[in-house]
């Protein structure tokens, strides 16, 4: 019998999850590059991992999950034409993705291109 492809996920996540509480680095990696390879827009796995690497000590390792992780910022108020143009720019040369949720929708930066079309 197989299991879907969410519910696989979901044990590697929670095998993850133990190896940050019992601080077991090496397993929490093997784990975590599964989880990424099944679900790899999933943000979690990656605080996950990254919060083993703090706990290790291993601030190189922990840097580098912090720098592939999407940027994420929430507004309360429409973003302006001027911030819209300046995430743009700011993902291209950072090569970052940019998460922005303003009053209004989402808007995903990446390589200098908007998911919203610059319908804002």
């Amino acid at each position: 019998m197989k299991c879907p492809l969410n519910q696989v996920a979901a044990v590697w996540g929670a095998l993850l999850g133990a190896c940050r509480l019992h601080k077991n680095v090496e397993l929490g990696q093997f784990a975590a590059e599964r989880v990424f390879e099944l679900e790899p827009h999933d943000a979690g796995p990656h605080l996950l991992l990254y919060n083993i690497y703090a706990s290790a000590r291993r601030w190189n390792d922990a840097a580098k999950i912090a720098f592939w992780a999407a940027i994420r910022i929430m507004k309360n108020i429409r973003i302006c034409g001027d911030c819209h143009s300046a995430m743009k720019l700011v993902s291209k040369v950072m090569e970052r993705e940019i998460i922005v949720r303003d009053s209004h929708r989402f808007h995903h930066f990446s390589s200098g291109f908007c998911s919203c079309g610059d319908y804002w």
